[in-house]
């Protein structure tokens, strides 16, 4: 199901919101806090199997030390794979008038690590990074009856497949600085910017459900599965915070 990915996401963004935005209490500390829109494209192997890409969200934090222009954070993405879908509709012989419609749609969570380097000021401030981590593969099916008159019942909803693969790539981007405010709890400089990026995502293989291969009889849905590499170029545009005194 969408909760479980879901879930995941919003219980990673709260621990690093409590982990980076205290930081900008230091001197010598600087973080950064953002969150983004997204266009996955898929590459390869993955590109075959999902016939398209698909957009999503996600949120990164940071932290660097004083003057170094290096930064350590963690970003979490969720993209649903729009061309990984799959639809199949059977008449319901007990129940003339009636249909069944079997839905399949895959998504992907994404959680790297990074290692940043980039100046903390300039009036564009270009960044280049390195990223490792997991991608983690999703299928959610759903099955429900609908009728002529255009009424719909979900009878069914469950996630069918998930599959773990190692993540790793390499980013580039800018951050366009808005102005500086103060920070009214921690007495500190606080820079809103726009921030824009792409990044490159290799990884190993994962298994994912194959599109057009669905099959719906007496309810129940079955499918056929391929494995494939992960690679995906990721776009994204967002938002951040970037908090601390400069050094």
């Amino acid at each position: 199901m969408t909760i479980k990915p879901l879930r995941t996401l919003a219980r990673s963004l709260l621990v690093a919101a409590f982990l980076v935005l205290p930081c900008g209490a230091s001197a010598q500390l600087r973080s950064s806090i953002g969150m983004h829109g997204s266009v996955a494209v898929p590459t390869g192997e993955l590109a075959t199997g999902t016939r398209g890409g698909g957009l999503g969200f996600g949120a990164r934090g940071g932290l660097g030390y004083g003057p170094v222009p290096l930064q350590l954070g963690l970003q979490l993405d969720l993209s649903w794979l729009l061309g990984m879908r799959d639809e199949v509709v059977r008449p319901l012989s007990e129940q003339p008038g009636v249909q069944q419609r079997m839905t399949a749609s895959s998504k992907v969570l994404m959680t790297h690590g990074w290692l940043r380097a980039q100046p903390w000021s300039g009036v564009v401030r270009p960044f280049a990074e390195g990223l490792f981590g997991f991608k983690m593969l999703f299928t959610d099916v759903q099955i429900s009856l609908e009728t002529r008159a255009g009424d719909s019942l979900l009878v069914d909803a469950d996630n069918e497949a998930e599959s773990v693969a190692l993540s790793y790539g390499l980013g580039a981007g800018i951050d366009i600085p808005l102005g500086v405010t103060r920070d009214a709890v921690h007495d500190t400089p606080l820079e809103p910017m726009i921030r824009l990026g792409l990044q490159m995502l290799w990884g190993g293989d994962a298994e994912h459900f194959e599109p057009g291969s669905g099959q719906l009889e007496r309810g129940r849905y079955t499918f056929e599965t391929n494995r494939s590499r992960t690679d995906l170029v990721l776009i994204y545009v967002g938002f951040c915070f970037v908090t601390g005194e400069p050094s």
